[in-house]
């Protein structure tokens, strides 16, 4: 199983189409080129929930152009409220759009149960959410995938932050891999199970390809 992991990437922030001809054209020959099953994008898919609706349906239809399903989760910016992007008309003629929209919690199942992908989303800017709290603790699929838009808590310091992170809560549940956002540069978490902040394309020029097999392989793409 071949997943492609990116986040932030701000769609609507530099006009209707800055997104897709600077970083789309790039995302779409990684998903061809190294047969990509599903992508993960682990929030703040979009600036806003303010974004122009020539902007979605744009978006919307250069995912759908990748041929694979495309697991999104509202981040910080484009949080799933009464005004969000993702309750679009655009969103919902896709077939190949999944958004785990629950404030809670929850899971999609893909590949006739072969591959699950949890996720908690941000219901608004509010700074006391935790990303992690609630994922399952038990396994029930052979591939099981954690999403996470927040900071991780590394010193005390960080504990100033909202959206935390902890490290124990990464380790907590039976994952192959968390996929996280809200970070714009690379990062590999000092974790037991595998966890990467992919970055934003705009500050990295990449993401990551992880590879579900006898293990986890993680690595990183140019755009």
């Amino acid at each position: 199983m071949r997943l492609l992991h990116s986040s932030d990437l701000h769609i609507g922030a530099d006009g209707e189409g800055g997104f897709t001809r600077r970083w789309g054209r790039g995302i779409g020959d990684v998903v061809r080129q190294e047969r990509v099953d599903t992508v993960l994008l682990a929030g703040d898919t979009y600036d806003s929930n303010r974004v122009p609706a020539e902007a979605i349906e744009q978006s919307v239809q250069w995912f759908e152009s990748l041929d694979v399903p495309v697991v999104i989760l509202p981040g910080n910016h484009d949080c799933y409220d009464e005004r969000s992007v993702y309750l679009s008309p655009s969103f919902g003629r896709s077939g190949r759009i999944e958004v785990l929209c629950e404030a809670a919690g929850s899971s999609v199942s893909l590949f006739d149960g072969e591959l699950q992908i949890w996720g908690r989303a941000h219901p608004d800017h509010g700074a006391a959410m935790r990303p992690l709290e609630g994922a399952p603790v038990e396994r029930t699929a052979r591939w099981q995938i954690a999403m996470a838009h927040g900071h991780l808590v590394r010193s005390q310091h960080d504990r100033r932050r909202s959206y935390q992170i902890e490290t124990s809560e990464i380790d907590g549940g039976e994952h192959d891999y968390v996929a996280l956002g809200h970070w714009d540069r690379y990062f590999q978490v000092d974790s037991q199970t595998p966890a990467y902040y992919s970055g934003s394309p705009s500050h990295t020029g990449h993401a990551l390809l992880v590879e579900l097999g006898d293990g986890v392989e993680v690595r990183r793409v140019p755009l």
